[in-house]
Parts: C-alpha cells; structure tokens; sequence
C-alpha cells in the first residue's frame, strides 16, 4: 500500500503568508495604533481620551452656537425678504432656502443642547459610544452641507469648496481611528453619487471624482495627524505633571518610610495649629524611639534595620490619618502630631502604639551567623499637648515631649511618660 505524504505548503508559501499577515498587522497599527507614550499607565490614557471627548463635545458646541447665529442672519436677512418679494422665481428659490436653512438651524439647536448636557453630565464621557456619537454628529453636518451644496446645484469648482469644508473639520474636531475614516467617508460616498447623478458637466465628473478623492484622502491624514499631536501634547502634560508632583512629593516625604519630613512638617505646623485652633481640636504631640536601634543595626545589619524603620513607619501612618502627620524625625526617632479631641485619648493611642511596635516579628540572621533568630522591636514614647493660649508654641510642646521620652527611657524604656 503507498502511502500517500500530507501536502507540504514548503517554505515559499509560508514565507508568503506570513508576509501577508505581517501586512494585515501593519495597515491594523497604522489605522488603529494611537502614539501613547509607554510610561503612561491604562488611567493615564483612559484620561487623555476623556479630555479629548470633552473637547470635542466643548466644540461641537460652539460651532452648533456659531450656526444658529449664521443661520438666523440668513433668514432674517436673505430669505424671508425674497420670499416675501412677489416674484415666483424668486419665492421658489428662497423657498428652498429657507427650508434649507430652518434645517441646518435646527439641528444646530439640537448639536448645542445635546452636548451642553453631555458637558455638565458628572458621568465620564467613557467608551466607543462617544467616539461614534462625535464620528455622526460630522457626518450629520457634513450631509447638511451637502443639502447646501446640492440646492446651489454642483459646478467644475463645488467639489474643492465642499471638501474643502472637510478638511476644515479634520482640522477643528479631535478623531480618532477608525472613526474618523467612519466620520468622512459616509459624506465623501454621499457627494460623489450626487455629483454622478446631476451630471451638470459631465466632462469635468472625473476630474472632479479625482481632485475629491483626493482631497478626501488628505482629510483623513489630516484628522489623524490632529488627533496624535493632540494625544502626544496631552501625554507630555500628563507625565509632566506626575513627575512634577513625585518630586513634590519626594521633597516633603522621608524617601525610606515614606512620613512626612522634618523639613516639611516645620513649613506646615503653622497652618496645621491654626486650623486645629479653629475648630477646637486639641494638638498632641508623641515623640517616639525605638530602643537598642544602635544595637539592632550593629547586629544584623543597615538593610534590616532599614526594614524595621519601614514596618514601624507603617503603624504610624495608619495611626494618624488626616489632618494628623506622622514625621520622620532623624533617625530611629518619629514624631506625631495629632488632632483630638480629649486628652485620654492620647494617651489611649501612645499606648497601642506602643503594643503594636512591641508586637512586631522579625526572622533574621544575625551578621556571621549561620541560623536566623527571632527578633522583637521596643519602643520609647513621651506625650504632651500643645496649650491653646499663646504662651505656647510648638517649640515648647516638643521640648516637653522629649523629656518625657528622656524619662521614658531612664524608666526602663518601652513605656510611655506622659508631660503636662
């Protein structure tokens, strides 16, 4: 029995598919890819998008507005005074006109309030669906004009000035691909088979037919050349602005536990004391130490007792949520400013400070030792209050405090040591 071999496409034909795939992912990136800068992340484009659809929609509106004002100077102008003329020609064409000119009128009107709501809508102009709205609201004003052009009936040189109108769209509205090919092709599609179907000067139909396709083409790499700058100018913003507020924010945080620094908190007291007056908050102060960090960073090494400053940085910031600041004041040393309400409950707090601190686990080996061992951390905390009456400052409060936490630590450290 022969055995009969399977096909073998050999490797010409499969260089040539795969040639034509690589063609199909070509024209797909050069109609759907949009010049996102790859440090952006998926918010910062959801952002970017969103901001272009208010655009376009701010837009819309101001020319929906700008066409009500043209079409009523027409009608109050032009139209109605011919219409009311008495001679037949004249009230057929104006006729014409004036119905011509209530509809695009009207649906100006309908374009403004739409958007207008769209505008002050606290929903995120979000998705597809709103690409595709502005990609038919050009398609609606482009026909219009095609209604226009239609009525003063199409010559040798009509064809430039209607895609001229085009090209002054790709221009002032923002779309993005595919629905701008969407936006302009319908219009394009739409005047060509009108201007076939007039056939007023049929020599001039195919040099007309060319010089719009033509022009028709230039809309759409026009509307996408708009687009990507407008995307590639929005995303410098946007990365401008998140690099701008990480070095603000690395200029007030501690870059290890992430707290608030000492050089910040000093430009933020005033006005956090002023507020806490305001409101009749009273303003505590706990000044924390852990103990033995010397020790602990001679034992098992800066990189653990890094990892010790950062777990007790955690417990408090947890532990002073806003307006209240957790300070990295040097060192192994951390300070709290807090807004409260009673005394009792700061010394409430220091205390599960304290128990939290004490409770932390760590697994670590100790440096030239061979196994790990579990290690407890212990810290120091002395409290005091900020007076309300102006006799005291900031400066006294914390001198306060540090003798408490001086007192803490000659009483046998991991306790707390309250000063009036």
């Amino acid at each position: 029995m022969v055995q009969r071999k399977s096909a073998d496409p050999g490797p010409e034909k499969s260089s040539h598919r795969l040639t034509h795939w690589n063609q199909l992912n070509f024209f797909a990136l050069v109609l759907l890819n949009e010049p996102y800068d790859k440090q952006l992340s998926a918010r910062d484009i959801q952002k970017i998008r969103e901001e272009i659809r208010q655009t376009n929609y701010q837009r819309f509106r101001i020319f929906a507005l700008l066409f009500i004002f043209v079409e009523l100077i027409w009608i109050f102008a032009h139209d109605l005074p011919h219409y009311r003329s008495g001679q037949i020609m004249s009230r057929t064409v104006s006729l014409d006109y004036l119905r011509m000119h209530l509809l695009i009128g009207s649906v100006a009107v309908l374009i403004a309030v739409l958007t207008t709501i769209w505008l002050k809508s606290k929903k995120p102009a979000t998705g597809h669906i709103h690409d595709l709205v502005a990609a038919m609201l050009i398609i609606i004003v482009m026909l219009i004009l095609n209604v226009s052009d239609r009525i003063q009936g199409y010559t040798s040189t009509d064809v430039s000035f209607y895609f001229l109108k085009m090209i002054l769209a790709s221009v002032f509205f923002l779309l993005r691909s595919p629905f701008n090919f969407l936006a302009f092709t319908i219009p394009y599609a739409a005047y060509l088979m009108v201007l076939w179907e007039r056939r007023i000067l049929t020599e001039s139909l195919t040099h007309n037919t060319i010089e719009g396709t033509i022009l028709f083409l230039a809309a759409l790499v026009i509307s996408r050349q708009v687009y990507e700058h407008q995307v590639r100018l929005l995303s410098r913003t946007l990365l401008l602005k998140s690099a701008n507020e990480r070095l603000e924010h690395l200029s007030a945080h501690d870059p290890l536990t992430g707290l608030v620094n000492r050089s910040e908190m000093t430009s933020r007291i005033a006005a956090f004391t002023s507020t806490q007056a305001a409101t009749g908050r009273h303003i505590g102060l706990i000044l924390v130490d852990l103990d033995h960090f010397k020790k602990i960073n001679d034992t098992y090494g800066h990189a653990f007792g890094d990892t010790v400053l950062q777990r007790v940085g955690e417990i408090l910031a947890y532990h002073s949520p806003g307006p209240s600041m957790a300070v990295r004041w040097g060192g192994e040393e951390f300070l709290l400013i807090l807004a409260h309400r009673q005394s009792d409950d700061l010394s409430d707090l220091a205390e599960s400070l304290r128990l939290h601190v004490s409770e932390l686990e760590f697994a670590v080996k100790p440096t030239g030792a061979d196994l790990a061992e579990k290690v407890q951390v212990t810290a120091s905390l002395g409290i005091t209050e900020l007076h309300q009456d102006s006799a005291d400052t900031f400066d006294k409060a914390f001198d306060r405090a540090d003798k408490a936490l001086y007192q803490a630590k000659k009483q046998g450290r991991n306790q707390v040591v309250a000063y009036a």
